[in-house]
């Protein structure tokens, strides 16, 4: 199906190889935001549901830490790879073009790094908080 796909939209851009890219990485960067979309969805259901049934506070804390960040990181992701698509098109007469994308993977690295360090960083907080109430 996914090959079908690929084919048709590649007869559709005709030898246009840049333009393939760029829609194909178009097209992952809006899947992997989606999915981001869905797995908050599902978190907010059905991890709400097994969250509930424990006595403590804490992982309801956490599951907001990390609800709050899921689209920002998903979005970046999506974006990341979707860079990487539209890399597949470009050839060495777009030097200038391939050198802005390299630093676009770069920054997008550190966005995602210094995104998944802040919840990392959130969460160790509420642990550390919830032990030394508890104590």
């Amino acid at each position: 199906m996914f090959d079908s796909f690929v084919n048709t939209l590649f007869n559709i851009v005709g030898q246009n190889n840049l333009l393939f890219h760029t829609i194909l990485g178009l097209i992952t960067a809006i899947l992997i935001i989606m999915s981001g979309k869905i797995v908050k969805l599902l978190l907010n259901s059905i991890g709400r549901i097994l969250i509930s049934k424990t006595d403590t506070q804490i992982d309801d804390e956490i599951m907001e830490i990390v609800l709050s960040r899921i689209i920002a990181l998903s979005t970046v992701t999506g974006v990341y790879f979707g860079i990487k698509q539209v890399r597949l098109g470009l050839t060495q007469k777009n030097e200038y073009f391939l050198t802005f994308l390299t630093y676009a993977d770069i920054a997008l690295y550190l966005v995602t790094g210094i995104g998944l360090v802040s919840v990392m960083i959130r969460i160790a907080r509420k642990i550390t908080i919830h032990t030394i109430n508890s104590i």
